[in-house]
């Protein structure tokens, strides 16, 4: 699920990537990592081939185990509830620290940043894309890279192979 602008201009409401088109506005983070909605320039769809990383991160806790209210309204109401994501092996995540890593290289323990906040990922494997499933990648308007995906900030696009931590 992706979070869109609603046509009040203030609130974000969840989506299927499936119902995405050009001109939405999803919510990213802006260069100083600040919640800004940002337009999505271009939608490409492929069949899947080969596999998907399933990644599964754990919110961390804050304030004698509250959630921020902002996973609270992704349904995400319990301290011990997770945020997962599938996405192809390249796809890439920023990660806690600075720097980027690949799905396909993310390991348990590794952390990665929330709609708000941090989340420690509980495990990341590869599963089987089934043959009908498309794969999407989205381009944002002009040096915006980050959405949020299921609670999680990923990239708009991927390294190049080879690349990434």
């Amino acid at each position: 699920m992706l979070s869109t602008l609603g046509e009040d201009g203030e609130t974000y409401k969840q989506v299927r990537i499936t119902s995405l088109k050009v001109g939405d506005k999803i919510e990213s983070r802006d260069k100083h990592n600040r919640r800004a909605p940002a337009e999505v320039t271009g939608l490409h769809r492929s069949t899947a081939r080969g596999e998907y990383v399933r990644v599964v991160a754990h919110p961390q806790e804050r304030k004698a185990g509250k959630l921020p209210h902002q996973l609270r309204a992704l349904g995400i109401n319990r301290p011990n509830h997770h945020l997962e994501v599938e996405v192809t092996p390249h796809h890439t995540f920023p990660i806690c620290g600075g720097g980027e890593k690949m799905a396909m290289r993310l390991k348990a323990g590794d952390c990665l940043f929330t709609i708000d906040g941090e989340a420690s990922v509980a495990s990341a494997h590869r599963v089987p894309a089934p043959a009908s499933t498309e794969t999407f990648t989205v381009e944002l308007e002009q040096g915006r890279k980050v959405f949020v995906a299921n609670g999680i900030l990923t990239h708009a696009g991927t390294l190049p192979r080879g690349g990434g931590a």
